[in-house]
């Protein structure tokens, strides 16, 4: 059908709805997770994937111009490529992905996210975050 050929938007449209129901419940902080592709990278592992998901890297985009444009307390994350471990170690930076990152736990993933809205850090900053 015509809509399998169309570009997902459900990461943007979640955000939209979030974003709205945050507002009208007056919630003002949002810690949220996107991809590391999104990072413009170089070498031909990074051009690789970003050309694999270039469709759900557009929608990534979309929700995170929305959640940038939202006038909440964001901090939006971007991990490489998540897998399922027990480990919790996570480098994080600001504006840029970490040198030599390639996975990361979900568990390292979401105590950044945790920490980040506690400690209330990296409010307005894009964040790149690698094992």
């Amino acid at each position: 059908s015509r809509d399998a050929l169309k570009p997902s938007t459900l990461v943007a449209d979640y955000a939209r709805g979030l974003i709205a129901a945050m507002q009208t419940a007056a919630v003002p902080r949002l810690a949220i997770i996107s991809a590391a592709v999104l990072f413009p990278l170089r070498g031909p592992v990074y051009a690789f994937f970003r050309w694999l998901l270039r469709h759900h890297a557009r929608d990534l985009a979309a929700m995170e111009q929305q959640v940038r444009a939202s006038g909440l307390a964001w901090t939006i994350a971007r991990p490489g490529r998540l897998v399922e471990s027990a480990d919790e170690q996570c480098r994080a930076a600001a504006g840029t992905y970490p040198a030599h990152g390639r996975t990361m736990s979900f568990r390292a993933v979401a105590g950044f996210l945790v920490d980040a809205v506690e400690r209330r850090s990296h409010v307005h900053e894009i964040v790149g975050l690698a094992r």
